[in-house]
């Protein structure tokens, strides 16, 4: 490995021995080579590792939050482009190799890289991303926005890291809140391959929950009201993806919403998708949420 390695790889971990170790090795199993590996330890205790390999640093980051970890890591990075890797997803043996080549088709342009997944919806149960491009430069901010564009596919020159950090205030999303200023202001480049296996299991630390779909609101609201995103963003592709928000807490947590939530989920899904309200899908659910409500109260009556 040269002092200055084209890559570096940034992968936070905590607390997942098992899980880290299949990362490493799906990193060390590169056809390209010429990497360094920068994990940073966000766990109390250290971490060991049963192999040697030169090309891999341990750090250590007291803050508790895989956005400290990765901004530590982007901070201690030596190479010139900077990919990330959390501790429960893979790469494949051809992703540096994918990623070197886009980038000197592209004469090492400063912007952001990124090539597809296959995600593991369940133990053993993979699909691979379908090959979206953005249709052009000038709508690759709205491209992004309305594409999974996961932490582990996605590579950046490091000049672009002078001007963006993760934002550690974030829990959700910090990923898209990232992507969206960096494409605001840098050129985005794809390659339509396989390159990555995004762990996607009830397990992951992506895994959805109504509390998570509230957080990725607030989130989002934030991205769409910075004024350069707010300016190049379709505000319909805004409004979708809060639209998706809010329906998927109505579709997967009916049950579990106040009265208030429930209205408050019902309101902003029409004020986001107006032609929702022609739809019956709306009235349905309305209806449901009575039944299950009474149907709740009646059964605590008989118990008492």
């Amino acid at each position: 490995m040269s002092s200055t390695p084209f890559f570096s790889i940034v992968m936070p971990t905590y607390n997942r021995t098992e899980s880290l170790l299949k990362a490493v090795n799906s990193v060390l199993g590169q056809t390209f080579s010429d990497f360094e590996l920068i994990i940073v330890n966000n766990y109390d205790q250290a971490v060991s590792l049963p192999l040697e390999d030169k090309r891999i640093r341990i750090l250590k980051e007291n803050e508790k939050g895989a956005s400290f970890a990765r901004n530590k890591g982007i901070k201690n990075a030596n190479g010139n482009f900077i990919c990330f890797l959390d501790d429960d997803d893979l790469y494949l043996e051809n992703h540096l190799q994918v990623l070197f080549e886009l980038i000197e088709r592209n004469n090492k342009e400063v912007g952001l890289y990124r090539t597809f997944c296959s995600i593991e919806s369940s133990k053993g149960v993979f699909k691979d991303q379908p090959f979206v491009l953005s249709k052009s430069q000038e709508l690759r901010l709205n491209h992004v926005m309305t594409i999974l564009l996961t932490m582990h596919c996605v590579c950046c020159h490091r000049d672009i890291f002078a001007k963006f950090k993760f934002d550690t205030s974030l829990s959700v999303a910090e990923d898209y809140h990232l992507w969206g200023r960096i494409v605001a202001d840098y050129l985005l480049f794809e390659a339509p391959v396989i390159t990555a296996i995004y762990n996607k299991t009830e397990d992951s630390i992506s895994s959805a929950s109504l509390d998570s779909y509230y957080k990725h609101i607030e989130v989002f609201l934030k991205i769409f009201s910075t004024p350069e995103i707010k300016k190049m963003l379709d505000v319909r592709i805004a409004n979708n993806r809060l639209f998706t928000y809010y329906n998927l807490i109505l579709q997967c947590y009916l049950t579990e919403l106040s009265l208030r939530k429930f209205i408050q989920a019902l309101f902003k899904s029409v004020s986001y998708k107006p032609s929702y309200l022609f739809r019956l899908e709306p009235y349905k659910l309305f209806v449901k949420y009575f039944i299950v409500k009474f149907k709740k109260r009646n059964d605590s009556q008989m118990g008492n």
